[in-house]
Formats: structure tokens, sequence, C-alpha cells
């Protein structure tokens, strides 16, 4: 089973969206199991993905790297893989890992903005008095040991 067949037994969503483009190549060549959520029940069945992809193919432009930069990667290969796989998968996951990026920012300014709506937080005179207790307290303990 190739990789791209293996990647698709992960129960997530978002592994599935970012994952289905890659299919139509896959699936011809692999019996790729049915994708389940974490509860077991069925996400999607490659049967019912599949026509609702564009079956066209696409290429990325190619790359000029130094030599030393192919031989590198072509010593990570695994057995059978070949540089296009791994370019492939590479790309894959980094356009995972920027989508998944892009959310948590999202998700953050959307936690600030609410936080400021709610009047949330302290003054800068505030935070800095209590460090400042903070830190006398803490000097008096020193000395407090240091005087035994």
């Amino acid at each position: 089973m190739c990789s791209r067949a293996q990647a698709l037994t992960r129960s997530s969503r978002e592994d599935c969206q970012v994952l289905a483009p890659t299919l139509s190549r896959c699936e011809s060549r692999h019996r790729v199991p049915e994708l389940t959520f974490g509860s077991g029940e069925p996400l999607v069945v490659i049967g019912q993905v599949l026509p609702s992809l564009d079956m066209r193919s696409a290429t990325f432009p190619p790359i000029r790297v130094e030599p030393e930069v192919r031989a590198e990667v072509e010593a990570v290969l695994r057995e059978g893989e070949t540089l296009t796989q791994f370019i492939e998968e590479a790309v894959v996951a980094a356009a995972a890992w920027r989508r998944v990026q892009s959310e948590f920012v999202t998700r953050g300014e959307a936690a600030i903005e609410r936080w400021k709506q709610e009047g949330g937080g302290c003054a800068v005179a505030e935070v800095m008095a209590d460090l400042q207790a903070r830190l006398d307290d803490a000097k008096r303990r020193a000395a407090q040991r240091a005087a035994r």
C-alpha cells in the first residue's frame, strides 16, 4: 500500500479534506480502506469521494537544487519510494501544516477580539505593581534564609 493510502486511514476530517485530491492516482493501484472518524463510524467511502474529484492531474514546476540537497533527500528515501513521491508527500504535508497554522492564528485573533470586547485584562501599572510585590517578597524570603 502506498503512503498516500496509508495516510488515508487517519481518523480526521481535516486530513481527509487535505488528502482527498491525491486519491485518484493512489486508488487505482491500491485498495484503500474506508475512512472512519474517531467513533468508528464511516466518514467517507472512497467510492463516494472519487466521482466528485476533478480527475485531471496537475504538475508542480520543476525546482533546481544544489546536488548536495538532492543527495541528502535521496539518502532518506524509503525502500521503493521515488523522489517524486517524496516531494508530493512533502508538499501535501506542508500545505496541511500551513492550513493548521493559519487556523490557529485565526482562532487566536478571534480570542483576542473577544477578550477586548469583554473588557478583560489589567492595566500595565497593575501588572507591574504585582510583579514588583512578588519580587520584593522573594528577596525578603531569600534574605531570611541567608540569615539563618
